[in-house]
């Protein structure tokens, strides 16, 4: 019996995500398109489905199969704890064509990918089941990336498939094992992007709006190492964030003034709050002032030993006080401290 065939843009998306998740749930296998091929979803804990996808595709039995996650909080709970550069791989490359090979918390290694495919990720949440997608081909064939590929294969051996509107990208998911040491399995569309990454180190400053103080000294750290450390700026990645801050406001008029008497632009600086991942995906992480240590450790319970008031780079117990509303002498006070323990810092690095 062929499976039912439905196309993106043909049927409403509510209704294909209503009917592919509740065959998954049901133990059946759904041909669903990610951003590069199409795949075969099945739920990984039923014994009986995953015994007919490997039958299905001919697939040797010690090869596994690859999890699809809805998002990285998926990750998070499968995964063991990983190295920072790991987590800005998701940052950067998530969603996206990166599968990534790591210890799990029982001590199995484990594949995951966020398929960068608005549809299918909400199927995979809806489906409420841990979904393993392998390429839509059989063991050895080139992936399907047309729709009738996928049907001239499999169309009697699926219960459902689910079309995109246009041909995928048809180029398979770079595949990095991370628990050997970062070996690219299969190099895939993003392979050179992801072995500069991993090579990289990031500093995060922490401050409350990220709009003044963090803002000067990512600027101001930014600059040394270009002009004094240039060895390292393309090894270095500096950011800042703010723990109230409002996503995408400007610099203050006077953080950009005082960088800018240094020859520093920092007008297109928009802020950013801190996130858990931001934190994970940090090697050095900088706060202002003690409240902001409490907040950051708050979030993140392994990061002591990257965690670091900046009164630790200038050797004075103090907090570098947010100079909002103190005019331009405040900043003044402000931006000389920064650039003091900046200075340590790039000389640390």
């Amino acid at each position: 019996m062929a499976a039912e065939w439905l196309k993106i843009g043909e049927e409403r998306p509510e209704e294909i995500i209503d009917k592919a998740s509740t065959l998954l749930r049901r133990g059946k296998i759904v041909v669903l398109p990610t951003e590069t091929v199409y795949g075969l979803a099945a739920d990984r804990d039923n014994p009986q489905t995953i015994r007919r996808l490997y039958e299905i595709k001919e697939r040797p039995l010690n090869k596994p199969f690859t999890l699809h996650i809805a998002d990285a909080k998926s990750f998070y709970y499968l995964a063991s704890p990983q190295k920072p550069y790991v987590y800005r791989l998701i940052e950067k490359f998530w969603p996206g064509p990166l599968t990534l090979i790591v210890e799990g918390k029982e001590g199995k290694k484990i594949g995951m990918r966020n398929p960068n495919f608005p549809l299918t990720r909400q199927i995979i949440r809806r489906s409420g089941v841990w979904v393993v997608m392998p390429s839509a081909n059989l063991s050895g064939e080139a992936p399907a990336k047309e729709a009738e590929e996928v049907f001239s294969v499999f169309g009697n051996k699926v219960d459902l498939v689910v079309t995109a509107s246009q041909p995928l990208k048809g180029i398979s998911s770079t595949i990095v094992d991370i628990s050997a040491g970062n070996k690219i399995i299969r190099r895939g569309i993003i392979a050179a992007a992801v072995e500069k990454e991993v090579k990289k180190r990031r500093v995060l400053f922490v401050c409350s709006g990220n709009t003044c103080r963090s803002v000067i000294a990512e600027y101001l750290l930014r600059e040394y190492l270009n002009k004094r450390r240039p060895q390292l700026k393309d090894k270095v990645e500096v950011v800042s964030a703010g723990v109230f801050a409002i996503d995408n406001m400007p610099a203050s008029s006077l953080a950009i003034e005082v960088l800018k008497r240094e020859g520093i632009d920092a007008a297109l600086h928009r802020s950013r709050r801190l996130s858990p991942l931001l934190i994970k995906g940090s090697d050095l992480i900088i706060v202002m002032e003690e409240k902001h240590k409490d907040i950051v450790a708050s979030l993140d319970k392994d990061i002591h030993l990257r965690l670091f008031h900046i009164n630790y780079f200038l050797k004075e117990k103090i907090d570098i006080y947010d100079p909002l509303g103190g005019g331009l002498e405040a900043y003044e006070e402000v931006y000389s401290l920064i650039k003091k323990a900046v200075e340590n810092i790039g000389k640390k690095l």
